[in-house]
Order: C-alpha cells, then sequence, then structure tokens
C-alpha cells in the first residue's frame, strides 16, 4: 500500500516476510552489539525513519523484493516485531543493485572501518581492480583505499574486535599483514596488555625482524653489532634468534628488496601489484584445466589482457616473493571458468575432447584432469580472446592498422575525401545544424553521420565506396555551406566562418557589388541618419525630387523613418544594384550619378 510520495519516488510499506536478505549487495555485514540493540529499541517505538530500497524478484514463491539498501533497518523490524517496513522500489540489475548498496551505505557515513573496507573490496572486484574509479566513486582518497584494502587481510578475530571497540584501526593495519594465525595470537597479547598503537607497533617490529626468515640477502647482518644473535651467548634465549634491533636498517632493506622485486616480476609481467595493495580474494591464478580451468587457447589469449599479471607478496617473512599468471578480474575469470567447464560437460557428454584440454602446463591444478581424459577429440571451444588488451598491445596493433591504413589512402584517394566530409560535416554540426548537413547528404543518397566514434568510423569507410566524382561534389557543396557557420556574440569579426568568408573574397578579389543588396533587411539595420547618407550617396534624393517635384525628399526626410525606408525601395526607376554603402570599408559608391533610368 502506498505511504506517501517524495518529489522523486514512491514509498511503500511492504510485508518484512515478503522480502529476502541479500548478502551478497549489502556490505554491512557487521555491526556493533550494543548499537543494534539500540536501534532495535528506536525501531520498536517508532519504526523505521528512512526507507530502505528494495528490487523486485522473480522465481521465489517466499518473497516478492529483495534487498538493495538497508539490510539493517529490514532486520531490525523484523526483529522489533514490526509487519512492515517503509521502501521503495527499483528495478536494477545484480551490478547496479551492487554499486548502489555500496554508494548508498557509505554516503549514510556510520559504516564501520571493517565494512568500508567489504565495501571497496567489491568494487574493485566489480571493477576490474580499477582503484582509480573506486576512489572516484566513493569521494576517497588513495591513503583511505589503501587502509581499507589493507584491511581486508584482517581474521575474523581482529575484524570483531575491531567493531567492538576492543582496538584501534591502527591496531588493525598493524596485524593485517601477518598470517591469520598470527594475528589472532598477537591481537589476545594486545587487548590483555591494553597496547597503544605505537607500543603495539614497536613490540611487533621486534618480533618480526627475524634475520633467519629474511627474504633479502642477509650476508651483511653476520657479525652487525645490531644482530641479537651476536652476542646471544650473553643473553642466552631471552633476545630471540638473531633478531634484527635496528628499525631503520631493516626497513631500508625490506623496501629495497620489495622494489628490485617488483622491478624484476615487470620484466615478466605487464601488470604488477604488491598483495598489500589488492583486497583479500582480489586475484586468482589461471589454471588450464582442472575444476578452475579455462582451456590452453584461452590460457593464451590472457597473457595480453590488461588484467594480467603478477603479485609481489609484502606479507612479513615473506616479502619479495612473486607469483605470476594471476587474473585481476574475477568476474571475467568467471565467465571463462565456466564457459570452459560448460564445454567440457558437453564434449563428455557426447564422448569428445576439447583440443585445447589435452596439454598442461606447469603448475596448473589437476583436479577434474580424470574427467577430461575422458573426452573426445571433436569438441571446440570459442575463440579465445583476452577481456581487453594492454595497453602496449593496443599501442603496436593500432600502428600497425594505421600504417596499413596510410598505404590505402595514398593508393585511394576516396578514403582522404570520406576523411574529409566526415571532418566537415563533424565540424558543421554546431555551427549550421543538423538539418541544413541532412539536407545536402540526403540529396547524395548517403546515410545520416552516427555520432559513437566507432559508428562513425565504420560510416567513413563505407562512405570512401562511392564514386570520387559525388565525393568532391559533396565536399564542395559543404564547404559552400560551411561558409554559412552561424557567429555567435556577435564576433563578426573574428568568428571562424566570417575569417575565413572575408579571406576568400579578399584573396580573390571578389566585387562586394556583385552580391550586395539594398533591401528590407539592410534598411531595417540602419539609424534614420544612415538612410538618408545612403540616399544622398546613392543619387536617390535628387531621383525622388525629380520623380515628385522640387522639395519633395526634404519633406519625406522629415517625416517618419518607416515611410522613409518604404519610399526608398518603390520609387520606380530608380535602381539600387551598384551601390556600395560605407559599411564595405570604403567610400560609398554607385555606377553612375544618374539616378533615374531613361
Amino acid at each position: 500500500m502506498t505511504d506517501s510520495t517524495t518529489t522523486a519516488e514512491v514509498i511503500h510499506d511492504l510485508d518484512v516476510n515478503r522480502i529476502r536478505r541479500n548478502p551478497r549487495i549489502d556490505p554491512r555485514k557487521s555491526r556493533n552489539k550494543e548499537s543494534y540493540t539500540a536501534f532495535v529499541e528506536s525501531v520498536r517505538d517508532r519504526g523505521v525513519q528512512q526507507p530502505i530500497t528494495v528490487r523486485p524478484v522473480e522465481g521465489d514463491p517466499y518473497h516478492d523484493y529483495e534487498v538493495v539498501a538497508g539490510n539493517t533497518r529490514w532486520n531490525g523490524t523484523i526483529d522489533a516485531g514490526r509487519a512492515t517496513v517503509p521502501s521503495i522500489i527499483r528495478i536494477m540489475t545484480d551490478e547496479e543493485a551492487i554499486q548502489f548498496a555500496i554508494i548508498e551505505n557509505v554516503q549514510r557515513r556510520d559504516l564501520t572501518p571493517i565494512e568500508e573496507a567489504r565495501a571497496a573490496k567489491d568494487l574493485l572486484a566489480q571493477t576490474g581492480n580499477d582503484q582509480v574509479e573506486v576512489m572516484r566513486i566513493l569521494g576517497w582518497s588513495q591513503t583511505k583505499l589503501n587502509s581499507r584494502v589493507l584491511l581486508t587481510h584482517a581474521c575474523s578475530e581482529v575484524e570483531d574486535a575491531l567493531l567492538q571497540g576492543q582496538i584501534k584501526i591502527g591496531h588493525a593495519e598493524l596485524l593485517c599483514p601477518l598470517e591469520p594465525a598470527a594475528q589472532a595470537v598477537i591481537l589476545g597479547k594486545i587487548i590483555a596488555a591494553g597496547m597503544s598503537v605505537i607500543d603495539a607497533k614497536n613490540r611487533l617490529m621486534a618480533l618480526t625482524r627475524s634475520i633467519e626468515k629474511a627474504t633479502f640477502d642477509t650476508t651483511g647482518c653476520v657479525g652487525c653489532a645490531h644482530n641479537s644473535s651476536t652476542f646471544a651467548d650473553m643473553f642466552d634465549d631471552s633476545v630471540g634468534k638473531g633478531q634484527c634491533q635496528n628499525l631503520t636498517c631493516w626497513t631500508e632493506k625490506v623496501s629495497s628488496h620489495m622494489e628490485a622485486s617488483i622491478t624484476a616480476a615487470k620484466e615478466d609481467y605487464a601488470l604488477v601489484y604488491r598483495s598489500d595493495q589488492l583486497p583479500a580474494g582480489g586475484y586468482t591464478v589461471i589454471a588450464t584445466d582442472g575444476n578452475q580451468g579455462i582451456g590452453t587457447e584461452q590460457v593464451g589469449a590472457c597473457r595480453s589482457c590488461e588484467s594480467y599479471g603478477a603479485v609481489v607478496n609484502a606479507q612479513n617473512g615473506k616479502e619479495g616473493i612473486t607469483t605470476g599468471r594471476h587474473c585481476f578480474n574475477l568476474e571475467c575469470h568467471k565467465g571463462k571458468v565456466e564457459e570452459y567447464q560448460n564445454l567440457v560437460i558437453l564434449a563428455t557428454q557426447g564422448n569428445v575432447q576439447p583440443a585445447e584440454s589435452a596439454a598442461k602446463t606447469d603448475g596448473d591444478s589437476a583436479a577434474g584432469s580424470d574427467k577430461q581424459a575422458k573426452v573426445g577429440k571433436n569438441a571446440k571451444a570459442k575463440s579465445a580472446a583476452p577481456r581487453e588488451l594492454r595497453k602496449a598491445l593496443k599501442r603496436i596493433r593500432h600502428e600497425t592498422n594505421v600504417k596499413l591504413a596510410q598505404r590505402e589512402v595514398r593508393q585511394n584517394k576516396n578514403y582522404a575525401y570520406a576523411q574529409a566530409i566526415f571532418t566537415l560535416m563533424k565540424h558543421l554540426v554546431g555551427g549550421v545544424g543538423t538539418e541544413k548537413i541532412k539536407e545536402i547528404t540526403s540529396g547524395f543518397g548517403i546515410a545520416d553521420r552516427p555520432y559513437s566514434e566507432h559508428e562513425a568510423a565504420v560510416w567513413t569507410a563505407k562512405l570512401a565506396k562511392q564514386p570520387t566524382e559525388l565525393l568532391t561534389d559533396l565536399i564542395v557543396r559543404l564547404g559552400v555551406l560551411n561558409l554559412e557557420r552561424s557567429v555567435t556574440n556577435d564576433a563578426y569579426d573574428t568568428s571562424e566562418g566570417a575569417a575565413l568568408s572575408r579571406s576568400v573574397v579578399e584573396q580573390e578579389g571578389l566585387a562586394y557589388e556583385d552580391a550586395f543588396l539594398v533591401d528590407q533587411a539592410y534598411l531595417d539595420a540602419l539609424t534614420k541618419e544612415e538612410l538618408l547618407d545612403d540616399c544622398k550617396f546613392s543619387g536617390f534624393a535628387i531621383a525622388y525630387d525629380e520623380k515628385h517635384g522640387e522639395g519633395s525628399f526634404k519633406k519625406l526626410a522629415n517625416g517618419k523613418v518607416k515611410d522613409l525606408g518604404k519610399a526608398m525601395l518603390a520609387l520606380e526607376g530608380f535602381d539600387w544594384k551598384g551601390y556600395l554603402p560605407p559599411l564595405f570599408g570604403n567610400k560609398a559608391t554607385k555606377g553612375t550619378d544618374t539616378a533615374l533610368a531613361a
């Protein structure tokens, strides 16, 4: 039942039992227990004040709608014992619903850092790990995004401790680079000792600077005064087993090692990430076969994709370890897996084998290989292709296309004419409007120029197949039309169209007398004094007196402007042709001083 309306949308009271929860599109999965209890009591007393957003669902006999944004409000309504919840109904795709839920909740400004981390993770997955786009959508800085991405690596104990206020976000950021098991153990000690973020950082760095486990070259650490093992005989086991006690030196060595590892990885992969730049579960290994296999041909195609690359581990004790053959667009990878697995199933049923599944690549999962081995030889996969070529490969392909196209244009001038026509038409749209352009092109039997870049390119190429005579004639017609470009802001001396027309006249020495005509439009633009000057310089005043008697023009001049203008065009036997007023930059002239023809 409709309750009320806003200026934009209708708010409905919907039965909470006919609405289903959808955790996949709602980042608000964790909540502070005390805050939620207070919220439920508020809903019990006053109801939900802000409507939730839902979308219709089909094929579910128990539910009519699914929550897009407002799971907490919906759930609080149920826990408060209320039967209905105010709702706004929208038609949305899965992707639209995910993004709407994230943005709506982030804008509410009451998300916990963990919830923000999950929001960032969902958006990164949806955008193929496009961090610039995610920052734009969420209005975040790079620093905040990096922080929330790091939080996606928190174990469940750290997440809960942060949510319940037992630790600060600084504590969580210190723990996230560690293995999940180590996170939980150290978390307990931080809470028990009530350590500040600074104290926890100092203690943690002391514990994690194990020279034995360092991934960089530790030759220089042997015998170093800051190597605790150098003085192990003095302190026995109390100082640990070969710990570095110089934080600055340790940090510099780790940083240099990471930079060197990233540089080395970039020699083999076009796209390289640090592991702490990616959300937990934000990438996957590309396998040829097995349950997550995509086939040999598609694996080869993926290597040229802009989402294919390597990850350099930034986790403590694993810094610089590089693993490759990763896909950073999980949605695309999921589609490729489903496509290939469906092919395997179909081929298995027909006792045929996909040609590409026979070969195995080192490092691929062997799971599912028995199933694929039974498949016969006649099944064929779809043409393999990367989701999106890397920019470097796009550039090479583009440069090759340019070379071939340039060669063709030199040999077939119609392509040059077609490009000139396209450019002219594009240029003319803002100056003369589309209707005048259509009047010309329709006369040549040419379809309207499309506005999308790709369609326009195809249109131009097809236009080149027209006869040369037609193309050159069309260029001339459009060139003529180009001189009619409208002048904005009265820029008659500086606008492009005006300047071009004037340049043509001056360069060719064209005579204004051949085009200028004294007509009503011209007379309407003049003041009375200018009209009288034209009458004097053109000989009209003398001709008028000769026709109507001496002193007649003086009487006309003393009358109304409207009558003067009308008389200037109505004097029988007087011809204004050849008269040039001062506006053309010269002294007003007329071919003859005689005003009346015989």
